[in-house]
């Protein structure tokens, strides 16, 4: 942990960083990725040395390093399971051995403070933090964030938690594991009885500038010059602060977190990805409409090769105030998120129905992160190994004008592989005490005019559909309709 340490160029890749031959990305206790791929060790040896790497004494691959002292080897495809010993033996730089490593595996999480915010923070902390010896088998590391860089990086310069066991130490210190990912893993470890590795990076307050790649950045039309607040109205970004530590630093430039916290992780082979952020790129609606699939498909790019696509998954953001009232930025941000679903093997965990307004951290921080964490995995099941499952909640596909005049009805149909077993109506309310009515949305309808009207009347299921009533002015024409549509929606539609 230390002092803080600011990166500005790329440190010598012909350096031994300590007398590991390894990664300090890599470790005891670690997770690979286990068959049908071939999980990647690397570090750095002198130059030209030959490694050879060794699985529970076997030699299993020979490569020699660059001229800078690079070396990267691909083990041969394992089976879930463990524990395995690793080692590294350089003909000039000795050797290092890895244990109790497992094959399983291996998802990174990233993003801001929702995704930092650690399971200490979660509802029912106490408990969730002593259940965590009951899965040895899920692994985990947390990325610094002492560090950023305004080139890349061939190692980390802060490591928060090295890999690690799971257990109450482990996932319930402050700074360590993000509870989203936590929540996430675990889900995916009782389904599937696989060892689990979960890495944490991530720092709170962020713009998406920070964690994109130069090529990234030019394709949205960002100059090098421009700052991620670049028309950007900033009093939000104190409000999202509380789960980062106090530093001297500032991440929010471009790419500094994409050099620091993610390119140090590129060689390794990963099943997925898990990603929380956008609340300080709210009212930056354009621009996230084209960073954020771009960003997607350059981890995807830059990551190690794997024989099925990895897979990215996104928490759509969550209701909160704090800082508002946004003026539709919000539900706009919320909107160009789902923009990524138009790319292969993405998915997404909606939390806008999990506002927490009286969170201690902040409502723009709900506690409730298992129920994110439960939401990603489900739609892990469905997207990266293909389980007959419904993995997201109603999602509109069209609307039948049934009657117009004083009292009119409208009838909302749904996609459906998104039904389930049926369509549900839950209570849900505007917490009025705190927050004025017009910070919540409900169901509403435009007119021809483009102006909205709330639908104030309980909706009523009818089959797979809903049907809406409202009381409009004479000779009023019903031209589109909206849920959920505003800083703090009021959700009430669920499938079984």
């Amino acid at each position: 942990k230390g002092g803080v340490v600011i990166v500005v160029t790329l440190c010598m890749l012909s350096v031994v960083y300590g007398a590991s031959i390894f990664s300090n990305a890599l470790g005891d206790h670690m997770v690979l990725q286990r068959a049908p791929d071939s999980a990647n060790v690397w570090g750095v040896v002198h130059a030209r040395d030959t490694v050879v790497v060794k699985l529970n004494g076997r030699q299993v691959v020979t490569v020699v390093a660059s001229g800078t002292g690079v070396w990267k080897a691909a083990i041969p495809p394992q089976n879930a399971g463990g524990p395995h010993t690793i080692e590294a033996v350089s003909s000039a730089s000795g050797t290092t051995t890895l244990s109790d490593v497992y094959f399983g595996d291996v998802y990174v999480c990233s993003g801001q403070s929702n995704m930092q915010m650690p399971v200490l923070g979660a509802f029912n902390a106490t408990d969730e933090i002593k259940a965590a010896s009951n899965y040895p088998l899920i692994r985990v590391f947390t990325v610094g964030q002492a560090t950023i860089s305004k080139s890349p990086l061939s190692q980390f310069s802060t490591i928060e938690e090295g890999w690690s066991v799971s257990s109450p130490q482990s996932i319930g210190t402050p700074n360590y594991l993000s509870a989203v990912c936590w929540f996430a893993g675990r889900d995916l470890f009782n389904t599937y009885k696989v060892p689990v590795g979960l890495i944490s990076s991530n720092w709170g307050g962020t713009f998406i500038q920070a964690w994109s790649d130069p090529d990234s950045l030019r394709h949205c039309g960002i100059r090098a010059e421009e700052t991620p607040e670049h028309n950007k109205t900033l009093h939000l970004i104190d409000v999202i602060h509380k789960f980062s530590p106090p530093a001297p630093l500032n991440p929010n430039q471009n790419s500094v977190l994409w050099n620091a916290m993610i390119y140090p992780l590129l060689p390794m082979v990963i099943r997925g990805i898990y990603w929380y952020q956008g609340e300080s790129n709210v009212g930056q609606t354009s621009y996230y409409t084209c960073a954020f699939p771009t960003m997607i498909q350059a981890w995807r790019q830059h990551f190690a090769p794997t024989k099925n696509p990895i897979s990215f998954f996104f928490v759509q953001l969550a209701a909160y105030t704090e800082g508002g009232p946004y003026h539709e930025a919000l539900a706009l941000l919320r909107q160009s998120q789902l923009v990524a679903l138009s790319l292969p093997n993405v998915g997404y965990a909606t939390a806008i129905d999990l506002g927490d307004i009286s969170s201690p951290f902040g409502n723009i921080h709900p506690r409730d992160k298992q129920t994110v964490g439960s939401r990603l995995a489900t739609a892990t099941r469905a997207i990266a190994f293909g389980d007959k499952i419904v993995y997201q909640g109603p999602r509109a596909n069209g609307f039948n004008i049934l009657s117009s005049g004083p009292l009119a009805q409208v009838q909302i149909t749904f996609h459906a592989d998104t039904v389930g077993s049926g369509l549900a109506l839950r209570p849900a309310s505007c917490p009025v005490s705190l927050l004025p009515t017009k910070e919540c949305s409900w169901y509403s309808v435009r007119d021809n005019n483009n102006s909205w009207f709330n639908v104030t009347m309980p909706p009523e299921v009818r089959g797979n559909t809903i049907i809406l009533s409202i009381s409009l002015p004479a000779g009023t024409h019903i031209a589109g309709t909206r849920y959920a549509w505003g800083d703090w929606p009021v959700c009430t539609l669920y499938n079984k």
